[in-house]
């Protein structure tokens, strides 16, 4: 059973620092989030969780660079959502459901994949056919052994504010980032931009171009 009562204290130091941020909208998304991960983790909703730790820890990162959260809270904030993401993980390996012994079937590929996954396929991202979902499935799968897909994201968002005003393409992050695969990046670019971190300028393409988004 997951520790419900280190998910409690995580949220709580979570709850107390969304006090003390000035920005309206910046300290209703914590708060939320944070009370979303009290839930999750007693209902042992796993990948819930995950998904939440992986926004609050982009929300934090934000909030420490404004000067919204002081830098030694959110050090220790960080500390803490890192810990609960590996327990999350380990939690989950350990759930995987067992057959007489054997190995766990691998997961479908293809349409019906990425069909479950719910990425959007726009002219930037693409189209997932029965091969590019193929591939997907062995990128994210290769990516989860380089690293915690939280930490590349918080690196991607940290070299995003580096960019400034002006932003930067995708390929700028690829160049940024060549231990990774541009599918991976674009994954995580994805997912920042729908946590609220990130801004996407441009209906996709060369010309789309992505920055912090100021809250």
């Amino acid at each position: 059973m997951l520790d419900s009562a280190k998910m409690r204290q995580t949220s709580f130091l979570l709850i107390k620092a969304a006090v003390y941020i000035r920005r309206e909208e910046l300290r209703k998304r914590v708060e939320k989030l944070a009370f979303a991960l009290i839930e999750q983790s007693s209902a042992n909703d796993v990948i819930g969780s995950i998904g939440t730790i992986a926004a609050l820890q982009g929300l934090i990162s934000v909030g420490r660079a404004m000067y919204e959260i002081e830098p030694i809270n959110a050090d220790a904030i960080m500390a803490d959502l890192s810990y609960a993401d590996t327990a999350m993980r380990q939690f989950a390996e350990l759930s995987l459901p067992e057959k007489d012994g054997q190995e766990p079937e691998p997961k479908k590929s293809g349409k019906q994949q990425s069909a479950k996954t719910g990425r959007v396929a726009d002219s930037e991202f693409g189209n997932y056919d029965e091969e590019s979902a193929n591939d997907e499935t062995i990128d994210e799968q290769n990516a989860a052994k380089d690293d915690n897909p939280a930490n590349r994201q918080s690196a991607i968002l940290e070299r995003m504010r580096q960019f400034g005003e002006k932003g930067a393409k995708l390929k700028d992050v690829i160049a940024a980032f060549p231990e990774h695969s541009e599918r991976t990046l674009r994954y995580d670019l994805q997912r920042l931009c729908g946590q609220g971190v990130l801004e996407r300028i441009g209906q996709g393409g060369p010309a789309t171009y992505y920055k912090v988004r100021v809250i």
